[in-house]
């Protein structure tokens, strides 16, 4: 009878420590497929074609958080691009069309005027470049067939002379800084986008060495 009983105690060690060492191998291989999971998903961006990634960073110039799409991080570039556009969207609609400008309202001597700073961060948005074009266009018709000769060179640009023909509602003072602001702030954080585009593939990488 002791014998029964002693292998009866022996055997039941062997089972509890198998039951243990299978939920600790399901536990690593769970922990092991999270890892790998991570990894693939590092892997995918850190596999982007070069040229893939420069058209990205392209497109992201020209509409915010495009680039992002493009590469497959489709929920970061929506999120990013609706952001942006609405501070660059909300700093036309309270100055006008007026605040997207590459020139000084203040012209030296001569009448040129020079380049306007603020100017630099509206640009980091293309569509800056196409606004700023059709608002010289529309200065240089006003200039040409409204503005009469008793007004100096200067007086032709900012603000505009005869406000009743000008072909916008020009914004002054605290309102047309202010579209400035959010429209230069907007392009800021788009070169903050971009640049986030340029090492995107280089921290997937690193990513999954991490991982292994």
């Amino acid at each position: 009878m002791p014998e029964p009983t002693a292998q009866t105690t022996s055997a039941s060690p062997p089972t509890a420590d198998g039951e243990v060492n299978e939920i600790v191998i399901e536990a690593v291989a769970v922990t092991e497929g999270t890892s790998r999971g991570g990894g693939s998903k590092s892997k995918d961006v850190a596999g982007v074609h070069p040229i893939l990634h420069v058209l990205a960073v392209l497109l992201g110039w020209l509409l915010p958080g495009l680039g992002h799409v493009l590469i497959g991080k489709a929920a970061r570039g929506v999120i990013l691009g609706v952001t942006i556009l609405m501070i660059y969207l909300g700093g036309i609609f309270i100055g006008g069309i007026g605040v997207i400008d590459s020139q000084s309202p203040e012209a030296e001597d001569g009448g040129k005027r020079p380049l306007a700073l603020w100017f630099l961060g509206q640009a980091l948005i293309a569509p800056s470049l196409g606004l700023n074009i059709y608002n010289h266009h529309l200065q240089e018709v006003y200039r040409d067939e409204v503005l009469s000769e008793e007004y100096s060179e200067n007086d032709a640009w900012y603000p505009f002379v005869d406000t009743a023909k000008a072909p916008y509602e020009p914004s002054f003072s605290k309102t047309h800084e202010q579209g400035l602001l959010y429209t230069s702030l907007a392009g800021l954080l788009n070169l903050l986008v971009l640049i986030d585009l340029v090492f995107l593939e280089h921290r997937a990488g690193a990513t999954e060495e991490a991982w292994g």
